[in-house]
C-alpha cells in the first residue's frame, strides 16, 4: 500500500488499554463529564461507536479466532457497536468486569491488528482520495507526512482529513500542510496536543531534511484517554527514543 510511516508512533498516540487499565476494552474519556462522542474502544484504538463496521467485524473476528476473546466477550462487544458517549459509558460500567484482567492485547498483537485491519482501512481511503501521497518526491518527507496524516485520519476521521489536506498534498506545500493540521481544534487539550505533534512531525522533517528521524515519546501520551488531566502533562519527564524511519507494512 506504499505506507512508509511509523505505525508505532500512531499506536503510542492511541495508547494501550491493556497496559494502563488492565483491560483492552475501555472508555477513552471522562465518564462523569465526557467532552467527546466516543464509543467503547478496544486496543489498538478501535472505536466501536464510530468506526467502520466491516473493520470492527474483522478485528473482533481476529481476536476471537486467536483466543483473546471468548464467545461471551465477543457477544458483549458486538452489543457496544454504535453506542456513543453516555450509552457507551452505561455499557462499560455494566460490562467492564467481563474484560478487566481478562482481555489484554499485547503490543505486538496490536501492531498486527493495526497493520492488517484498523490502520490499513484508513490508509487505503487516504491513498484512494490522494494518490499524491505515494508520489512525494522528497524521501525524508514521506515518513513524516504518512505518519501524521494516518494519525489524523485514525483519530479525527478519514473524509475530514482528506478535505483538510488535499490542497497542500496536491501542491506539495508541506509548510501549509503542517499549518492546516494546527487549525484543527478540539475541546480536549490532549487532542489539541496530538495535532501539534502531528504538525511538528512534518515541520521538523522539512527543516532537518535527511537528518530527521521520527521519535516516540512514550511518556507524553501514556494513557489511552482523549482527555488527559492537565497536571499530568505538566509533570511528565521527556524521554525521547529514536526509532528512525523504518517502514511499517500495511495490508
Amino acid at each position: 500500500m506504499g505506507f512508509c510511516g511509523n505505525l508505532q508512533w500512531i499506536l503510542n498516540e492511541e495508547g494501550s488499554g491493556a497496559k494502563f487499565y488492565r483491560s483492552s476494552a475501555y472508555y477513552p474519556d471522562n465518564r462523569a463529564n465526557p467532552v467527546t462522542s466516543s464509543g467503547v474502544t478496544i486496543d489498538p484504538g478501535v472505536d466501536l461507536g464510530n468506526g467502520d463496521r466491516d473493520m470492527i467485524d474483522d478485528v473482533l473476528e481476529y481476536y476471537l479466532r486467536i483466543g483473546l476473546l471468548d464467545g461471551v466477550q465477543n457477544a458483549l462487544l458486538r452489543q457496544a457497536i454504535g453506542l456513543k458517549k453516555f450509552n457507551a459509558i452505561d455499557w462499560i460500567n455494566e460490562n467492564e468486569k467481563h474484560f478487566k484482567n481478562k482481555f489484554l492485547v499485547k503490543t505486538d498483537t496490536a501492531e498486527i491488528v493495526a497493520g492488517r485491519y484498523s490502520a490499513v482501512n484508513y490508509w487505503r481511503y487516504l491513498v484512494d482520495k490522494l494518490p499524491e501521497l505515494l508520489q512525494i518526491n522528497l524521501p525524508f518527507m514521506a515518513p513524516s507526512v504518512h505518519t501524521a496524516l494516518l494519525s489524523l485520519a485514525y483519530n479525527w476521521g478519514m473524509s475530514r482529513t482528506v478535505d483538510l489536506v488535499a490542497y497542500p498534498i496536491k501542491t506539495r506545500n508541506y509548510s501549509e500542510l503542517s499549518a492546516r493540521i494546527l487549525t484543527v481544534k478540539h475541546n480536549s487539550r490532549a487532542l489539541n496536543e496530538r495535532r501539534e505533534r502531528e504538525a511538528e512531525l512534518i515541520y521538523t522533517a522539512a527543516a532537518k531534511g535527511k537528518e530527521f528521524a521520527i521519535d516516540i515519546n512514550e511518556n507524553l501520551n501514556p494513557e489511552p484517554l482523549t482527555v488527559i488531566p492537565i497536571g499530568l502533562h505538566d509533570n511528565l519527564k521527556m524521554n525521547f527514543v529514536s526509532v528512525g524511519e523504518k517502514p511499517m507494512i500495511l495490508g
